[in-house]
């Protein structure tokens, strides 16, 4: 009997070890003090992303764009419904690709209506390369906008 308990609680560990990341939970963990937990963000401080990832991850640009954001982090000038936003995104290297897609795909789904977007670690790690600068991102994001494929 000791040997079963033994084996079952092995086994928990194992499977539990490989379990899919939780967006959710490293979304809270890592992201939410700045946009909020409902990614609301705060007004002329944080921009907001719900409702607006799920639009942004509709496309491969904007899944690679939204990949070298939290990869490489952003600097620079954002205009948002009307609304300004000067400051830094901290870069989120260290994190696995699995780990932020799942951040990505939970942020799609703050605010989302219809379909939720999904972000997966292949995408994640195509952004890696080349690494880009803070300023290099701001500058991608502007052209996003103007293709119209960042609100």
């Amino acid at each position: 009997m000791k040997r079963l308990l033994t084996a079952a609680l092995a086994l928990s560990f194992i499977s539990s070890a490989h379990a899919a990341p939780d967006g959710a939970a490293l979304y809270a963990a890592k992201c939410a003090m700045c946009h909020q937990a409902d990614g609301r963000g705060i007004p002329a401080q944080y921009p907001p992303l719900a409702g607006r990832v799920a639009t942004i991850a509709s496309n491969d640009q904007g899944r690679a764009y939204l990949g070298h954001v939290l990869i490489n982090g952003m600097t620079g000038m954002l205009r948002i419904n009307n609304a300004t936003y000067v400051g830094y995104m901290p870069s989120f290297r260290a994190l696995t690709d699995a780990d932020i897609a799942a951040v990505l795909t939970h942020v799609a789904s703050l605010g989302a209506t219809g379909n939720k977007a999904t972000i997966d670690a292949d995408t994640v790690h195509a952004a890696r390369t080349p690494p880009l600068s803070p300023t290099a991102v701001s500058t991608e994001r502007r052209g996003l906008v103007a293709a119209g494929i960042v609100p």
